[in-house]
């Protein structure tokens, strides 16, 4: 009598939980980390799209935004710089509102600037040279107006 013994033994089953649960402590953080480098590099652009703005407008007024000038800076609020934007910036690529009346782009000398402060992520001042994945903090910059 010969017997037909199909299906997997429970030592295998557990040898491809084990590899499957390997894998996915693996992959997990990994995608997180590339999706927090995304995330980022959405802001820095972000960051760069309001400066350039900022900057068209203060070369070459519109009329249709505000700067204030207090000594030798310059600046706009992000409140003003989204009427001059295509798509205006109220949530960060976290999904956190950006205080757009805190939050301004500046002009001191010949150096552009940025502050965005969103609830627990940010840009504190940063020079628009200077605009990189480690500008964008985890902690709420507090974002003083010159």
């Amino acid at each position: 009598m010969k017997l037909n013994k199909k299906g997997f033994t429970l030592i295998e089953l557990l040898a491809v939980i084990v590899i499957l649960g390997v894998l996915v402590a693996v992959a997990i953080p990994a995608v997180t980390k590339i999706l927090d480098n995304a995330k980022k590099d959405t802001y820095v652009s972000n960051a760069a799209a309001a400066i350039n703005a900022f900057r068209q407008e203060y070369i070459m007024p519109s009329g249709s935004a505000t700067f204030v000038t207090v000594g030798a800076v310059t600046y706009m609020t992000l409140e003003n710089i989204n009427t001059l934007l295509e798509k205006t910036m109220t949530k960060n690529p976290y999904g956190e509102s950006y205080d757009t009346a805190n939050s301004y782009v500046q002009i001191s000398g010949t150096t552009y600037s940025i502050c965005l402060e969103g609830t627990a992520h940010g840009i504190a001042l940063t020079a628009e040279n200077s605009l990189t994945r480690a500008s964008v903090v985890n902690t709420t910059p507090t974002c003083t107006l010159p």
